[in-house]
């Protein structure tokens, strides 16, 4: 009997402890580890797979704060995730990666996708809200002061993510751009962690080309530019009837 309780005794100790190290797992990996403006009071949405966004409203839009890392469209259908660089060279069809195939810092930086997944009627943005247009982020820098000067306020501030910058940085919109990197449509390789972010609209140029905004570490501008739909980008999500 002694012998029993004792085998019970260890079970119920090694259960304990895997609960416990699964709650600090969690805790460690789920939340972003990310410097939000503190004077801004923020709102928040939630995606398909239950991730829990900050939002904040810049001149009557109310935007993500934080890159959008959903795994699924808004109908439950998974986005396909391509790992290997020979097979998104030149994809054409829907796809995420995470940066360097590492998911661990998948809720500081988001995912990256290919404006494929942009346009996807199933839609990767959760509902009620969509992905920002080319007029739309126009408006934001507008707002913001023109390209020139958008990228300082928008910025996360400090060198906790971004690699350096000798340039002062805001934040003041609350927007809170983090250095996501991208990824290469040619041969597939990531790029740019810690240095740079870009952001994709909705909006085509052509055929093979969308707009999409970018943010350099030692920039202030935020700079619009157009680029092969292949591409890995950072997605931003504009809440609908603004």
């Amino acid at each position: 009997m002694k012998k029993i309780n004792f085998y019970i005794l260890i079970i119920l100790m090694a259960i304990l402890t895997y609960s416990s190290c699964k709650k600090e797992d969690l805790n460690t990996i789920e939340e972003p580890s990310i410097e939000f403006n503190p004077d801004i009071t923020y709102g928040s949405v939630e995606d398909i797979d239950g991730n829990v966004y900050k939002t904040v409203t810049i001149c009557n839009h109310t935007w993500m704060a934080e890159n959008l890392r959903t795994t699924h469209y808004q109908n439950g259908e998974p986005i396909r995730n391509i790992i290997e660089n020979s097979e998104w060279e030149n994809l054409e069809t829907a796809a995420y990666s995470w940066h360097e195939n590492d998911s661990t810092n998948n809720y500081t930086y988001g995912a990256l996708y290919n404006w494929y997944a942009v346009d996807d009627s199933r839609k990767i943005a959760p509902e009620g809200w969509h992905i920002a247009t080319d007029e739309e982020w126009t408006t934001l820098m507008t707002c913001l002061g023109g390209d020139e000067h958008a990228g300082a306020k928008m910025k996360e501030v400090g060198i906790k993510h971004w690699i350096s910058t000798s340039v002062e940085v805001t934040n003041e919109s609350g927007f809170t751009a983090v250095p996501s990197g991208g990824r290469f449509p040619k041969a597939g390789y990531f790029y740019g962690l810690g240095e740079s972010c870009a952001f994709w609209a909705s909006t085509e140029q052509n055929d093979s080309i969308a707009y999409n905004r970018g943010i350099g570490a030692e920039n202030l501008y935020c700079g619009r530019g157009a680029y092969l739909k292949g591409y890995g980008f950072s997605v931003r999500c504009v809440k609908d009837n603004n």
